[in-house]
């Protein structure tokens, strides 16, 4: 993968946005390299949570506007949480380290909870380049109050971390030493869960198409055992 870092460790996925000196902004390849890297995310029974982050000073800064026209069509196939060819039921965190502006802010949104650094920076930018983010637009009418939405699409201005965490974007702002360290204690805090009834809840909650049926699994003979027997459920081991 040439703009994707991808590393598992237990049940953790850790997808990292790989073009620093470009602040992460996404071309073609970037796509390409994600739907191959969510793929993986599904098919892999042990993988039970994902962690996005970007390298560098940036989460992602959006479209690259100095690639190439063929870069900009060839092979990109968008990531998001609801309509993405590629349906991700798994939990994703969004570690927001810095810069999430345009389709970087679309593939925050898209993550099921985001974490910020005190360094992150939010922007619906795209009408200061001509063009609108047509999931990124309709996911911030979701997350925020509506005023607080358009006021962002409608400016392209930016709001800090703390700004990000008033309105409800952000679960929480942390340092920027603590950001990586926190997603992966969340990341953990998920995954002892039982992988089935996670699963569902989130295409329940996002209206995606239930395909984990949890109910006589192997995962509810073990929870109601742990609870008998007043010991930490083990799902999946």
């Amino acid at each position: 993968m040439e703009d994707v870092i991808y590393q598992k460790q237990g049940h953790i996925a850790t997808v990292t946005l790989n073009r620093p000196e470009r602040l992460n902004a996404y071309r073609g390849q970037m796509f390409r390299d994600l739907a191959e890297v969510w793929a993986d995310v599904i098919a892999d029974d042990e993988i039970r949570v994902a962690i996005l982050t970007g390298a560098g000073r940036a989460f992602c800064a959006g479209f690259d506007l100095k690639s190439t026209p063929e870069e900009s069509i060839s092979g990109i196939r968008r990531f998001d949480g609801y309509e993405d060819p590629i349906e991700v039921f798994k939990p994703i965190i969004a570690a927001v380290n810095g810069y999430a502006y345009g389709g970087g802010l679309s593939m925050a949104l898209a993550c099921d909870i985001r974490l910020a650094s005190e360094t992150a920076t939010f922007a619906e930018s795209q009408v200061k380049r001509g063009i609108i983010g047509p999931h990124s637009t309709r996911h911030l009418v979701d997350v925020l109050p509506r005023g607080i939405a358009m006021e962002m699409m409608l400016t392209g201005d930016p709001i800090d971390a703390q700004e990000a965490l008033r309105v409800g974007l952000v679960n929480r702002v942390l340092p920027p030493a603590e950001l990586m360290p926190e997603a992966i204690r969340m990341a953990e805090r998920i995954a002892v869960n039982a992988p089935l009834a996670v699963y569902a809840s989130k295409e329940n909650a996002l209206g995606l198409k239930t395909r984990h049926d949890f109910r006589g699994s192997s995962d509810v003979e073990e929870g109601r055992r742990a609870f008998a027997e007043k010991r930490a459920a083990s799902f999946g081991q």
